[in-house]
């Protein structure tokens, strides 16, 4: 689905994915159409933003990345 390459979302409850632009006009519309689904989604999207995109939550994925990478290199022997 092009625009939503790499995003950590789940269809239908996060975002509504298309393969074509008839088929993003069918969802555009479903969300005109019912605000309760546009305001379900709007809000899951946006707890998913705050839960894992805000700030202390990708310095904790950082710090977990980086730990994991010098955690995969030898340690120097004594001598």
């Amino acid at each position: 689905v092009l625009g939503a390459e790499g995003l950590d979302l789940e269809d239908g409850t996060q975002i509504l994915l298309a393969d074509s632009s008839e088929a993003l006009a069918d969802a555009c519309v479903r969300l005109l159409e019912d605000p309760a689904l546009a305001a379900a989604i709007g809000n899951a999207a946006s707890a998913k933003v705050a839960r894992d995109y805000e700030r202390d939550a990708v310095i904790d994925q950082l710090a977990d990345r980086l730990r994991e990478t010098a955690a995969s290199f030898p340690r120097p022997v004594a001598a």
